[in-house]
This record gives C-alpha cells, sequence and structure tokens, in this order.
C-alpha cells in the first residue's frame, strides 16, 4: 500500500501511518456484523474484503448487528454498504462467497479476521494466512457458557499455528460446523452458536483491539502462542499457551511471495516458469495452487466408469459429475485428488491447455519448483 493517513506519534506530533489492508472471512456473522463499522473507523485501513457465502435470515435479527430491511439479501453487500457510509473514502471489497471458493490470492493482507463457525473454513484460513505470511485473528464465541475467545497467529519464527492445537477429535470433526470455541467439551455440532447479540460484539472489540495492535506493529510476539478467553457469565479472563508441535500436520513453510512473478491465465502450464522437464536433470517440476487441490479423474461409484479430467477440484461442473453411461455420480477417488502434480505424469494435451481451462483463476497463486528452482506466479486476467 502506497497512501498513508496521519496518527499521533510518540512525541504528541502528527506522524504518518501507511495504509492498510484488511481482510474479514465471516464478515457478516454473529461477530463479523459487529466487528466491521469498528474496522471502517480505522482511519488507516484503505481497503476491507470482506468473504461470506451466507444471506441474512430473520433469526439473525436477534445475534447480529441488521435491521429488518436487511432479510434475505447477502450479508457482504449489507456489510459492504455500512462500512461506506460510515467511511466513503474507504475501498469495500464483497466477497460473497465461501472462504474455500476465491483465489488465496484475494487473502493477502496486513491482517486476515476469521469470524468462522466450520473447522473446514478455519483449517483453509490457517494454511493460507501462513503461506501469504500474514498476521490473522480468529475469533469465536460459545453462548450457552458466554465464553469469547480470541487467538491471534503470526506466521513466522517458532510461533504455533491453528492446527498445532488440535487432536484427533478435531480432524475427525473437520467438517461439522460448531460453536467457534475451542474449548475441550464444547459442543462440536451445535450450529447456530445461540450467541446474544452482546456476546458478539464482546468478541469483535476483543479481535478489533488485537488487529489494532498487529497492524500498529506493536503486537507481543509470545502472545501469539496464548489464547484469550472471556468468560462473561462470571467475570472472568484466562490465558492458556500453545506451543508449536513439531508433529503439525500443518507445513509451517511461508511462500517467499516477495519473488512471485505474473501470468496470465491465457498461459499455458508449458509457459509457467521451471515447468518444463529440465534438460540438465532430467527431473520433474512440481505445480502446487494455494488452497486448491487437481483431480485427476472422475469415477461413476455405480459402474465404475472413469473420466478424465486434470481440473482443480473446485472447478469441476455439476455436469462433469454424472455418468454418462448409468447416470451415477462420479466421485473423485483418493488417489485421483492430490495437492501437487508433477510435469512428468500430466498428458501433453493438458499441458497445452490455458490455466484457465484446468480452474485456475485470476490472484490464485502457484508454486512451481523442481531441480533446484522455486518460482511463485500471481495468476493475473488475460
Amino acid at each position: 500500500m502506497n497512501s498513508e493517513s496521519p496518527s499521533i506519534g510518540a512525541n504528541g506530533r502528527l506522524a504518518s501511518r501507511p495504509s492498510k489492508r484488511v481482510a474479514v472471512v465471516g464478515a457478516g456473522g454473529v461477530i463479523g456484523s459487529h466487528l466491521l463499522p469498528h474496522l471502517a473507523r480505522m482511519k488507516d485501513v484503505e481497503q476491507a474484503v470482506l468473504i461470506d457465502g451466507d444471506s441474512y435470515e430473520p433469526s439473525n435479527l436477534y445475534s447480529q448487528d441488521i435491521t429488518l430491511p436487511d432479510i434475505g439479501e447477502r450479508k457482504v453487500a449489507v456489510q459492504a454498504r455500512r462500512m461506506r457510509r460510515v467511511n466513503p473514502s474507504l475501498r469495500v471489497v464483497a466477497l460473497p462467497h465461501r472462504a474455500e471458493e476465491i483465489p488465496a490470492g484475494l487473502l493477502r493482507a496486513d491482517a486476515v479476521l476469521a469470524c468462522l463457525d466450520s473447522r473446514s473454513a478455519r483449517q483453509y484460513v490457517n494454511e493460507i494466512a501462513w503461506r501469504l505470511g500474514a498476521p490473522w485473528i480468529d475469533a469465536g464465541v460459545d453462548g450457552d457458557n458466554l465464553l469469547a475467545r480470541i487467538n491471534v497467529y503470526l506466521p513466522s519464527g517458532e510461533n504455533p499455528c491453528l492446527e498445532c492445537g488440535w487432536g484427533n477429535r478435531d480432524y475427525e470433526l473437520i467438517e461439522q460446523k460448531y460453536p467457534c470455541s475451542s474449548l475441550e467439551g464444547a459442543a462440536s455440532n451445535g450450529f447456530p452458536t445461540n450467541a446474544p447479540s452482546h456476546l458478539g460484539a464482546l468478541a469483535a472489540s476483543l479481535q478489533i483491539a488485537e488487529c489494532r495492535k498487529v497492524l500498529d506493529g506493536v503486537f507481543d510476539p509470545a502472545s501469539a502462542a496464548e489464547e484469550l478467553l472471556v468468560d462473561a457469565r462470571h467475570n472472568r479472563l484466562f490465558r492458556t499457551s500453545t506451543r508449536r508441535n513439531p508433529d503439525c500436520l500443518m507445513d509451517h513453510s511461508v511462500w517467499a511471495l516477495d519473488k512471485a512473478i505474473g501470468v496470465p491465465e491465457s498461459a499455458s502450464l508449458f509457459e509457467l516458469p521451471a515447468f518444463r522437464i529440465s534438460a540438465r536433470g532430467n527431473a520433474d517440476s512440481v505445480l502446487q495452487v494455494l488452497g486448491s487441490r487437481f483431480v485427476r479423474r472422475l469415477t461413476c461409484a455405480a459402474c465404475g466408469e472413469t473420466q478424465e479430467v486434470w481440473r482443480l477440484q473446485r472447478s469441476i461442473a455439476a455436469a462433469d459429475r454424472n455418468c454418462c453411461t448409468c447416470g451415477g455420480a462420479r466421485v473423485a477417488a483418493g488417489f485421483d485428488v492430490a495437492d501437487r502434480l508433477s510435469s512428468g505424469e500430466i498428458p501433453d494435451s493438458v499441458l497445452r491447455r490455458p490455466l484457465r481451462e484446468i480452474g485456475v483463476r485470476p490472484q490464485d497463486i502457484l508454486r512451481v519448483f523442481g531441480n533446484g528452482a522455486e518460482h511463485f506466479v500471481e495468476v493475473i486476467a488475460g
């Protein structure tokens, strides 16, 4: 970000503060709807990216910061209007999608704020923010016990990530909705959270306070290993620590995106840096798309017919999942789904397809590596 906004320095004089970009995932819910007006009032926040795939329902009136005319509208559309009324100069990007459905580059920010009720969504944000080197702040509530929780994750050094504190049970429940509390014994499938409006507002206030410290660069890195829990029923405050887990299932590497180069979505895989088989070592190069997985083929669960697809999983159309032979459902078997592909296994016809035809979209971030070389590529429109 290039523009700056004024702030008061330690000497009492006006000082410049670089403008910031903040992404909010789960932007319109119990926590997010209370958070966003505070974010809009941060003068150095130039751009806010709002991500939420839901629309408002009548029941949301009692827990979320909305009014009756908002019912039926997309949450991000409602909240974007509110933020612009608070700060007309704020650039608001409203994305009516789940986090997993958008290109990872859209989450590049000075801070990522997560207000989510899904383990899989939080796991996704954890990976993307870590790869991008973006601090992310996770907030949650437990309405039954009047608990509000905040965790700050700094993707550097020996700091723990979200999954460092996960056990087998957390992975077993990965696809279930649950109240955002991470407490042992909290309900894991109690969606909705049944949280009152004031509890969401409390969590939002705590989250925005941590965001302010992160943006100002005054956040104590030691606090990244701590969870802050407020028990609003008994007026108690708890701090618990998490250590970096050497056996964590999440690879903690941060991608060197300062080296990223741009390629148009009309380019083919052959045109990606280092993706040809190396002439010197005859070694395969490997392609990885941040936050996405490849499907090699689909198999009909009824008759066993297979169809090669070579596409990102998120881009496979519903029509492709219907078997042409028996009308059954085609699925991607485990061994046909991969986080990365080797250039040696991909047919030449696929290598020559435009990136868009394999499901790559603008602002997707690609990692291409092999034979000692590593390149980070951000896809651009074209």
